[in-house]
Formats: structure tokens, C-alpha cells, sequence
């Protein structure tokens, strides 16, 4: 893939905080629940996080404002195609990590850039953190 090909993701003021929002937070882990999904590498379900959810979602907080927050190992699973032989590979995220990637109006360009690519938070200066 060339450097023309390669998505590119853009920071812009306050996407930290928007990330960061126990509101949006919230919000992106209801579009999780709704879209009913498969439990990730580690063996969460949509109901298991639920029963924690506030917990779960000041967890994830902290985690991104410490700078301590690592994507889980997609889990992988086979899907025979109807032809036979070929396979196709789906990649199933954790429901920890699409809560963050899910989130409002940054969804869909974060989603995508975090599976499509290595995670890049910004840096403490880039984000303001450091300029206190």
C-alpha cells in the first residue's frame, strides 16, 4: 500500500476530551449493545459488560487519560464462504474496544483508523496535557 492509499487520520481540538467523555462513553457502549454482537478474545459478552458498565466505562476513562489504555488481539474467526474451500476471516473486537472506537460523530474515522491501523493517541503535548 502506498503512502496515497493509507488512510490518514486527523487530531483536532478536543478529540482527547471527546474520547475521553464518560457521555459519549456511554452512548458508543448503547450502539454496542444494540448491534448485538459476538464477545471478543477475552470471552466478554454485551450482558456481561452491562452488569458493570459504569464501572467498565470509568475504567476505560482512566485508561485513555493515563495514557494506559492498549487495544485487546482482535479475536479471529473462520466464516465458510457457500462456494466451499475458501474461508473468509472476520476479526472480532473486544467489547471494551469498540465501546471506544464507536463513539459519536469520531466513529466511524477512529474505528477505522484503530483496526485498519497501529493506534496512534497523540502525544501529552500534542493533546495539551503537559501545559498545565
Amino acid at each position: 500500500m502506498t503512502s496515497t492509499d493509507q488512510q490518514e487520520f486527523k487530531f483536532y481540538d478536543g478529540l482527547f476530551e471527546e474520547i475521553c467523555s464518560i457521555e459519549n462513553l456511554n452512548e458508543a457502549f448503547q450502539k454496542v449493545k444494540s448491534n448485538k454482537g459476538a464477545p471478543g478474545i477475552d470471552g466478554v459478552t454485551v450482558e456481561r459488560f452491562s452488569e458493570t458498565k459504569e464501572k467498565e466505562i470509568v475504567k476505560l476513562k482512566q485508561e485513555v487519560e493515563n495514557w494506559t489504555y492498549k487495544p485487546s488481539p482482535v479475536k479471529r474467526v473462520e466464516i465458510p464462504k457457500p462456494n466451499g474451500g475458501v474461508v473468509r476471516l472476520l476479526g472480532i473486537p473486544t467489547v471494551r474496544d469498540i465501546t471506544i472506537c464507536n463513539q459519536t460523530e469520531i466513529g466511524t474515522d477512529l474505528r477505522t483508523f484503530i483496526l485498519g491501523q497501529q493506534l496512534r493517541l497523540p502525544t501529552r503535548k500534542e493533546s495539551g496535557a503537559g501545559d498545565n
